[in-house]
């Protein structure tokens, strides 16, 4: 019973504990992976590390950012920048368009894309001091096709690792 306790809950907080010590000795902050919405790059309940932002500087499509939003009610949740300040953006049967150009989504499997949401969004101009945010596994997240765009005030910072609990010392890169 206590092996039980130990490795269902306690375990997990310690591997945690580890995972944001580490994380802080290389200048960076970790959080937990809640839910799927950006497999097949990050897991449930990996570990990303990321370096904290303050907006002071551009961020890059296709890098992977941690934010905040309310309708997470106070969890800090990882998307993909898709769309820069001033970019129209709209996805049309699947491809996402950026300025009208259709942008290679390597990171992106159909089958995590098929609802009508996932593959038909109308073209949005992305406002100055915004960027358009979008999970990985399409079909299951909210991110800015339901929120809108992520005011820059919302990005906390760039994922640069992550890990499963407990393997903080073999972190992959994340692109």
């Amino acid at each position: 019973m206590l092996d039980r306790v130990f490795r269902h809950f306690l375990l997990p907080k310690v591997q945690f504990v580890a995972a944001r010590s580490e994380a802080a000795r290389h200048r960076m902050r970790a959080t937990k992976v809640l839910a799927g919405h950006m497999a097949p790059t990050l897991r449930q309940a990996e570990v990303v590390w990321y370096a904290p932002w303050a907006g002071d500087g551009p961020l890059s499509r296709s890098q992977v950012v941690v934010v905040t939003h309310s309708d997470y009610e106070g969890a800090l949740v990882p998307l993909r920048v898709v769309g820069l300040p001033g970019e129209s953006l709209e996805i049309v049967e699947g491809d996402l368009l950026i300025d009208g150009h259709r942008l290679p989504e390597p990171y992106l499997l159909e089958s995590q894309a098929q609802e009508v949401y996932s593959r038909s969004v109308p073209r949005v101009v992305v406002a100055a001091g915004t960027y358009w945010l979008m999970g990985d596994f399409r079909d299951m997240c909210k991110d800015s096709r339901v929120l809108g765009p992520f005011a820059v005030s919302t990005i906390l910072g760039e994922v640069s690792k992550a890990h499963p609990l407990g393997g903080h010392r073999a972190a992959r890169n994340v692109r």
